[in-house]
């Protein structure tokens, strides 16, 4: 039986907020922009490694910062191009995107706004809008972009699935159930959707059938790493450990940037390899 009070550390542990990607990414765009040559592109911390290594890392580095001075001109040309003609929404979408790369989120938000001004019934921009300051924890904002979306094109499921993912990060379980509803009317069985919809049912705490939505979802979009690590928080729930480990390990393998799935595989194993010894 898996011990409930272990369990119960494995699920805070997910919780435990992640460190924003493009935080590190600019962090490491400024390290490479401060270098003076090739030569200093390597990281100190790699120095010691055996000169077939370095040799490797260093055209890691070169090629990473060739794509850091890429992407600073593909900004400043988009940039040209609005200068030039103010009113091009799909301009200020692009550099939303380019600005978001770059690890720029609240530039991104800014050109986005830009572009619903200038295109208030583009449902989908308002959409892109809504999930960017869910991201960023802006859920109210986020909210409101959503129901934007919405009041153009009630049909846009995404838009319902936004929603109802804000509504239920703040802890509106129904009004989060009667959007997942409207974006299964609207889209159908989508792996979002059915991940939503196992993400109430897990908060509301029924681990049980939130997992049989988790295990839906991975079939409906089984390249989707995120439904297979929610399994694996139901499985911890019902003590199921070692299908836990599998499919934080699944998720892993598409996508191992998945620091929580790693950490809590390993926390696992690691009770596990103590219990074994005791």
């Amino acid at each position: 039986m898996f011990d409930t009070e272990r369990g119960a550390e494995l699920v805070r542990l997910a919780r435990v907020r992640r460190q924003m990607w493009w935080v590190a990414a600019l962090a490491l765009t400024a390290l490479l922009s401060g270098c003076a040559n090739g030569a200093t592109l390597v990281p100190p911390s790699a120095q010691q490694a055996p000169q077939s290594v370095l040799a490797y890392q260093q055209a890691v580095e070169g090629r990473y910062r060739s794509l850091v001075v890429e992407l600073d001109q593909a900004i400043r040309s988009e940039e040209v191009v609005l200068a030039a003609d103010p009113r091009y929404a799909p301009g200020y979408v692009r550099l939303a995107g380019l600005l978001l790369t770059a690890g720029q989120p609240d530039a991104a938000v800014s050109a986005l706004r830009h572009a619903v001004v200038l295109q208030p019934h583009d449902s989908e921009t308002w959409t892109t809008l809504g999930q960017l300051l869910a991201r960023l924890k802006e859920n109210r904002q986020a909210l409101m972009a959503y129901r934007q979306a919405l009041s153009a094109n009630p049909g846009n499921w995404m838009a319902w699935d936004g929603a109802g993912f804000v509504e239920a990060a703040e802890g509106h379980a129904a009004k989060a159930w009667g959007d997942s509803q409207r974006a299964l009317i609207s889209g159908g069985q989508q792996g979002p959707t059915l991940d939503l919809m196992g993400r109430i049912l897990y908060q509301e705490g029924d681990p049980q059938e939130a997992l049989t939505f988790f295990e839906d979802a991975a079939s409906v979009q089984p390249d989707w790493w995120q439904s297979y690590y929610d399994a694996g928080l139901a499985d911890i729930a019902l003590g199921h450990r070692h299908q836990a480990v599998n499919n934080f390990t699944h998720a892993l393998s598409l996508n191992p940037a998945a620091a929580e799935a790693w950490q809590l595989r390993q926390t696992i194993r690691e009770a596990d390899e103590s219990w074994a010894k005791s």
